[in-house]
């Protein structure tokens, strides 16, 4: 082992110790006029956060299967003041899709690149394993993980010539532990999306490419009405999320967890044995919690391709 990889470890742990005591505002990088992708835009926090972006002055780019809630996130995105936004109808989950909107997004950014993505999309149906069909098990797959691979490789070579770029993977809670019925195929798609993250971290490192940045963010609960029916004891607002998830853009951070004591569940997952952290859990009462998940009806994009 080289002797100064014991160095660097030691040195960006004590970086990490630092910026604990260093306000995360003082280390917010300028995004004003950069052109940003967000899936998912059309409701909750992928809503949310593309009218954050277009506050700090950036172009968002609205991409959702919902053409009606797309639009009403470029209406109020436009009433801000210079409040600049495009919406597409984009399923995420279809490769053709993503790269046949990426291909027209240069023509109303005056030919920038997009330097800013948030794989945000996601859909969730939650059935016990051999009740959920198996189109239901590909659609989540395709849009919670694999969609991300279309994104990034859409927006991915952009960044590399200007030299700059961020892309945020939203994963969830049950993307690091999932000791809940139900959520089978739903944690499988958020397991993919963290290991996409750290990868792709990694693979940028590597290749000298690491001027592109990368943040997974993994929140609890949130209260969008996504899991409709579950009876979590609280939910995240919305708000507060979308906040914190554009502040760690800035802040380049690359993990960001919501709230903050759920990095709680990095050490129990690698530390407890498996059989005692579910007893955690039944203690805790909240493997039993997708119970009375209801399962809504998926919309139905223009192309008549069905999506959540």
């Amino acid at each position: 082992m080289n002797p100064l990889c014991i160095i660097w470890v030691i040195w960006y742990i004590l970086v990490a110790f630092v910026k604990l005591f260093i306000p995360r505002s003082l280390r917010y990088k300028r995004i004003q006029d950069e052109v940003a992708v967000v899936t998912g835009a059309g409701s909750g926090i992928g809503q949310l956060m593309a009218i954050e972006l277009a506050k700090e002055g950036c172009h968002v780019i609205c991409w959702d299967v919902n053409s009606q809630g797309n639009e009403d996130t470029v209406s109020q995105i436009r009433q801000l003041p210079n409040g600049k936004a495009h919406s597409f109808v984009v399923d995420v989950g279809q490769r053709e899709s993503v790269y046949a909107a990426a291909g027209k997004i240069p023509a109303v950014t005056d030919g920038k690149d997009v330097t800013i993505l948030i794989n945000n999309a996601g859909v969730v149906f939650g059935k016990h394993l051999l009740e959920i069909p198996d189109d239901k098990i590909d659609q989540m797959l395709n849009i919670n993980c694999l969609g991300h691979f279309w994104t990034t490789k859409s927006f991915l070579p952009g960044m590399m010539k200007c030299e700059k770029g961020h892309i945020v993977t939203i994963s969830s809670m049950m993307g690091l532990w999932c000791p809940l019925e139900k959520m089978t195929a739903y944690a499988s798609s958020k397991f993919g999306a963290f290991g996409f993250d750290q990868a792709l971290n990694s693979e940028l490192k590597i290749t000298d490419k690491d001027f592109i940045k990368t943040t997974i963010v993994t929140p609890g609960h949130i209260n969008t009405g996504m899991f409709h029916g579950a009876s979590f004891r609280y939910g995240l607002e919305a708000d507060y999320v979308a906040r914190e998830i554009i502040a760690s853009l800035k802040a380049e951070d690359e993990t960001r967890v919501i709230p903050s004591f759920g990095y709680l569940v990095y050490l129990i997952y690698a530390v407890l044995p498996r059989t005692a952290s579910f007893e955690l859990t039944k203690g805790m009462k909240l493997n039993t919690v997708f119970q009375n998940l209801e399962v809504r009806e998926p919309l139905t994009t223009p192309e008549g391709k069905k999506n959540d």
